[in-house]
């Protein structure tokens, strides 16, 4: 309770509730806090179902605000959901609540480990669903579904019972925005599914990011303004141009300066000066902060009188009457006065009834030294990875890692090779090829070198992609080779009747291992195609383990019989393990003269047809362990496709199955 009241206590921002004290009465704890009017963001989701792209949008970059300033701390919220999202009754204004999970990012106090999970699941990042560390970047990822629920209403995971949605959350894609909301902003639903990714290296990284561009899409969805006109901001304290308009007289260029020029007589003089044009931005600075007044009046008049004392003065256009602004220095906000009325605030909007508004905020000078800091800081940070980055250029330039045994490849020319197929044709048995960026390599690699290329590592130490060329049938095509290893890839389909990866013939010790399999969706496409590993008895494992596979037929396929489908051929001593499918029609797929296969430990989500299915087993195929996997949402969680069930020593223990689409455990055809 004193964490979460410290932890908040410490974040001084308007889109975050504000504590004011934190203590203990009579050995029970307490926080005073801001008393608020209005209602929770789930509130009026269950009143509205959903909102329009305008107020998600305003939304979304106000939670996006507060954010940033918890962040900026070190601190992650981890819980943000429409609950935790209070809409203030005077101003609209969204404020962040509930700081019940918050942790920093140098905590190690203990409180919150990896391997717990705590949080909403319909909200929470699939990091979070999974037990791993979260970062700043958990919240955003939680942004994204509360923005999804707002224009689309309902969140992006759903299911029967919290197992099902944290399987959910942490396996399966999001139905893309623009097919349920077809008329949603383009940039906003790109926006939306970007905040979704499952991947925290590809969604917006920092929360300041997510509220700019969130800030451009509100921008857009305003009504427009008058023809020609435009939106203009400057930092100085009078010396602003207004937008031009339709009007006979000077050219524009001469018009904007005269209209400056009497801004700053108006100010000087303390006469009334009205701004009647939309879209404009009119910031002043005064010893205890910057007012900014920001007017979207779409062609509308929103009079405002800029006094000696500066103060403004706004005319309500729905009643007429005059509404004073000044700073009040104590609580360094502004106050309000209307016909004897008075309020404290830090910023408000007013909106006629014709379609115009008007937002006036207060930036204290406080807030802006620091902003100076925090850029000065950034700066100095970036200065500092350009040397690095610099220092790794030249280390690099010769093309050689510090280890003789590496051979690197960059597509720039900064290491050895500028391609993999390059690089694996000068290797030797037992090196290792690094490929250091992470850019998209368009090649078709055949390793089948039994010299050259036995006991070969080749990993991307930045998630480099492979993509099939066209015409090709596989982006690699491994063949009667012992001990290779692929790590840290990305491989991606591009063609119909292919696949990523390949593997035939004697080999042996193959292993893939955190590698990416992506593919287009279609029939006849394999992530990775394991046909007839004539292996010894005793020879070591083909283990795929920790891997990513969606959008294939077959994520797996495991093959025992020839092309023909009728002529047996042994497959064996294949190992997969602790990998994850999703939106395959088939995820793992056994036929023909298969052995010694262990799958185990998977977590297997929207088969469209089968998790598991054994295809045409021959009487030779044995040593089948299928142990401890998750089905979550496939039509058949486990098949046995065939007529006769054959082989031997096929055991399925501890699996577990939720929400399938039909109650067979076991479907057997015909």
């Amino acid at each position: 309770f004193l964490r979460e009241a410290q932890s908040t206590a410490s974040i001084d921002h308007d889109n975050i509730v504000h504590i004011y004290q934190v203590g203990e009465d009579h050995n029970i704890p307490f926080i005073a806090m801001q008393f608020l009017r209005g209602e929770s963001l789930q509130s009026r989701l269950n009143r509205d179902g959903l909102l329009d792209a305008l107020d998600v949008v305003r939304i979304g970059r106000e939670v996006a605000a507060g954010l940033a300033a918890a962040h900026r701390r070190d601190l992650i919220h981890r819980d943000i959901k429409p609950d935790n999202i209070w809409i203030d009754e005077e101003t609209g204004r969204a404020k962040i609540l509930d700081f019940g999970l918050v942790r920093s990012v140098r905590d190690d106090a203990g409180l919150t480990q990896t391997g717990m999970v705590m949080g909403t699941p319909r909200y929470m990042a699939p990091e979070q669903a999974q037990g791993q560390e979260v970062d700043h970047r958990g919240d955003l990822f939680s942004l994204g579904t509360v923005l999804y629920h707002l224009a689309s209403g309902k969140p992006p995971f759903e299911g029967g019972s919290l197992t099902a949605i944290l399987i959910a959350v942490a396996n399966k894609e999001a139905k893309p925005i623009k097919k349920v909301c077809p008329r949603l902003n383009t940039d906003l639903a790109k926006l939306i599914m970007s905040l979704l990714d499952k991947d925290v290296d590809r969604r917006p990284q920092s929360a300041a990011d997510v509220a700019n561009a969130l800030k451009k899409i509100e921008h857009a969805l305003r009504p427009a303004t008058s023809a020609g006109s435009t939106s203009v901001e400057s930092d100085e304290t009078t010396a602003w141009q207004a937008p031009s308009r339709h009007s006979s007289g000077p050219d524009t260029k001469s018009r904007n300066q005269l209209v400056a020029y009497g801004a700053l007589i108006a100010v000087a003089l303390g006469v009334f000066f009205a701004i009647w044009a939309a879209g404009i931005v009119f910031k002043f600075q005064t010893q205890d902060g910057t007012v900014v007044v920001e007017i979207d009046g779409s062609g509308k008049s929103f009079p405002v009188s800029v006094d000696e004392d500066k103060s403004v003065t706004i005319r309500d256009p729905n009643d007429g009457k005059q509404i004073k602004i000044t700073i009040d220095r104590n609580k360094k906000q502004l106050r309000l006065e209307k016909e004897g009325f008075e309020i404290v605030t830090r910023g408000f909007s007013l909106e006629s009834k014709n379609g115009g508004r008007v937002n006036v905020s207060f930036i204290p000078r406080e807030a802006t030294v620091a902003e100076a800091k925090a850029t000065e800081a950034k700066a100095t940070e970036a200065k500092a990875a350009e040397a690095k980055a610099a220092e790794e250029a030249s280390m690099g330039a010769t093309g050689l890692s510090h280890d003789p045994n590496v051979i690197t490849v960059a597509q720039d020319g900064s290491a050895r090779c500028k391609t993999i197929g390059e690089a694996l044709s000068q290797v030797k048995a037992g090196m290792t090829v690094q490929v250091v960026d992470d850019a998209v390599y368009r090649e078709s690699l055949v390793i089948s070198s039994r010299t050259r290329h036995a006991n070969v590592t080749l990993e991307a130490t930045r998630g480099a992609a492979i993509s099939v060329p066209p015409g090709a049938t596989a982006a690699l095509m491994i063949g009667s080779i012992e001990g290779f290893t692929i790590r840290g890839f990305k491989l991606r389909l591009t063609n119909a009747r292919s696949a990523c990866c390949v593997v035939t013939g004697t080999t042996s010790g193959l292993m893939l291992d955190r590698v990416t399999f992506t593919g287009i969706g279609s029939p006849f496409t394999y992530g990775i195609s394991i046909e007839g590993l004539g292996t010894k008895e005793d020879a070591p494992n083909v283990i795929i383990q920790d891997c990513v596979f969606k959008n294939f037929q077959l994520g797996v396929r495991v093959s025992g019989i020839e092309n023909d489908y009728k002529t047996p051929m042994t497959c064996r001593r294949i190992c997969v393990v602790d990998n994850r499918f999703s939106n395959n029609i088939q995820a793992i797929t056994l036929n023909g003269d298969v052995r010694d296969v262990l799958i185990a430990g998977n977590l297997i989500a929207d088969s469209m047809e089968t998790g598991v299915q054994l295809q045409n087993l021959v009487s030779g195929a044995q040593n089948i362990q299928i142990l401890n996997n998750t089905l979550f949402d496939c039509d058949h969680p486990m098949a046995l496709w065939d007529t006769v069930a054959r082989g031997e020593n096929i055991r399925l223990l501890n699996n577990l199955t939720i929400e399938s689409s039909t109650p067979d455990w076991i479907f057997i055809n015909n």
